[in-house]
């Protein structure tokens, strides 16, 4: 009898300009080391095709992924675009979309799409930011891995001092 192998969800958020790939490397390797025995990882990420909705921590870690998965190792890449340019939902409680570069955009798809992140079975995440960039869909996904009890590590690119109090308080551990 064959069975299928566990996964092991990771969920990696992070500042649209963090570009410290080394660090978020490493990070990425501790939790393949550590993750279950016998399981496949499974990174998760918010990463689009559009760079412009995309952040850099989500293509660090998605090519890490794929370069794991090519090379032969027990990791899988799970991207979660938003839609930004889609329609509003029901559920959407602003007033106006949002325009940017003559583009029309549903201010809450992030919120959304963080919550079905969160929502979907991860076992810990990552969060790599960095100083001086607001990352308010990062750290709107960090809060709401909080709320659910899944412990996160965050990554900071830059000086620490100064960063707000609310991304580096609670379980989380700043490296």
């Amino acid at each position: 009898m064959v069975t299928e192998p566990q996964m092991y969800r990771l969920l990696v958020t992070g500042s649209r300009g963090y570009d410290d790939v080394l660090s978020l490397q490493a990070a990425l390797v501790k939790v393949y080391q550590g993750r279950p025995r016998g399981s496949v990882l499974v990174v998760v990420t918010d990463w689009d095709e559009n760079p412009a909705y995309c952040s850099g921590a989500a293509s660090i870690a998605r090519q890490w992924a794929i370069e794991q998965q090519e090379a032969q190792f027990a990791v899988q890449v799970e991207s979660w675009p938003a839609g930004w340019e889609g329609p509003c939902e029901e559920s959407c409680t602003h007033l106006d979309r949002r325009v940017w570069q003559d583009v029309s955009l549903c201010p809450e798809a992030g919120q959304r799409r963080n919550e079905e992140m969160c929502a979907s079975g991860i076992g810990a995440a990552l969060g790599a930011m960095r100083v001086g960039e607001d990352s308010t869909n990062a750290k709107d996904c960090l809060a709401r891995l909080f709320r659910r009890n899944i412990e996160f590590e965050l990554i900071i690119q830059g000086h620490g001092q100064g960063l707000p109090r609310d991304l580096v308080s609670g379980r989380s551990r700043p490296r």
